[in-house]
């Protein structure tokens, strides 16, 4: 029942909820109990997929203690500073891909679906986390952190919708314009964790962009304009964050965890005021959610490292994959006339549909 009405509630003010939700309640999880449950992102994109596929959840929620055991069976020996981190999520994303790619061959996972891509990462996250503490405590408080909620989301959708409060109006504006059909960018976020990993083996410095390098650079092939707006709103979220570090002591998952909450308010309310007042313009390029999770992290590791460090290897990875986007479509579409492994495709609609 509960599936069901979270599977009525697909839209980008939703998703930004859960998210903003998600993150606060586990921040405040780990910071009572001592306990990460399974990361600050974990419980947020848990529920979202679960929302779509109760089948896929399941899998993600599964696969992630075996990529701990298969890293710690077999690549225990690669430590050094985040390179766990690398491999994990190499392999998270290689299982997650083969795997989603299955479900929705067999339907069990909605084509276009956006637990899709957000499920590359999610058991590489809490591989780390159980890497750390063990399966039982993560798991434990992994759960009670998606419960929670799920309880959360439910009072605020039931408040916000006996006070009028359409919370599907955004959705129809964004149907109306270009957006990019992100299903596909599995296939070039394993190579972006390849790029991040030989970077950081290199300079010992984590390239800001990580997996989401990919949708940054799609972007700033089809509309710089939204790849500048994307930039200037990680400027934004970067001086804030700047800002807090200097005249706060707050720190560490409790500071990304800020920044996630920055990203997300600020990328909606640009989206909200930006589908309010322009006609054809479609911010972000109807990225949506992964346009927060992309602000997020460059913000939080120029922020983490410097700018003057981190820039340079964002600007290098970026320009690495959209050499590898441009170049791996244009020998696709040569050779098979398709464009069934395009990173981002635009799809264009003319009126959205209301149910």
């Amino acid at each position: 029942m509960i599936i069901d009405f979270l599977s009525s509630l697909h839209n980008f003010d939703m998703n930004c909820l859960i998210l903003l939700i998600g993150v606060l309640v586990s921040t405040i999880i780990l910071r009572v109990s001592g306990t990460s449950p399974g990361g600050i992102l974990a419980a947020a994109f848990a529920v979202l997929s679960a929302s779509e596929s109760l089948y896929w959840a399941v899998t993600l929620l599964v696969l992630a203690p075996l990529i701990s055991w298969f890293y710690a069976r077999f690549l225990s020996h690669i430590y050094a500073g985040r390179e766990p981190v690398f491999i994990m999520a190499g392999i998270s994303a290689l299982l997650t891909t083969t795997v989603g790619l299955a479900f929705q061959h067999w339907q069990l996972l909605p084509d276009n679906s956006l637990s899709f891509p957000l499920g590359i990462v999610l058991p590489a996250i809490i591989a780390t986390a159980i890497r750390k503490q063990g399966v039982l405590s993560t798991y434990r408080y992994l759960i009670v952190a998606i419960v929670l909620t799920v309880e959360l989301i439910i009072i605020i959708h039931s408040v916000g919708s006996w006070l009028g409060y359409d919370f599907r109006e955004l959705q129809y504006l964004a149907e109306a314009r270009p957006s990019l059909d992100t299903n596909w960018g599995s296939v070039f976020a394993i190579i972006s964790v390849i790029v991040g990993f030989l970077l950081y083996r290199r300079y010992r410095i984590k390239s800001a962009g990580f997996v989401m390098l990919p949708l940054l650079a799609a972007i700033a092939i089809i509309s710089p304009l939204n790849f500048l707006l994307l930039l200037a709103t990680a400027g934004v979220v970067y001086f804030l964050t700047r800002q807090l570090q200097r005249h706060s002591l707050v720190v560490g998952i409790t500071r990304y965890a800020v920044v996630c909450a920055m990203s997300v308010t600020l990328v909606w309310t640009i989206t909200d005021v930006l589908l309010h007042v322009t006609t054809g313009f479609s911010p972000y390029m109807g990225a949506g959610l992964f346009a927060v999770l992309a602000v997020c992290v460059v913000a939080n590791e120029h922020a983490m490292y410097g700018l003057g460090k981190t820039l340079p290897l964002f600007i290098a990875g970026l320009a690495i994959m959209a050499t590898i986007e441009v170049g791996g479509s244009m020998v696709v579409q040569a050779i098979w006339h398709t464009h069934i492994v395009q990173p981002f495709i635009v799809r264009h609609t003319t009126e959205p549909t209301k149910e």
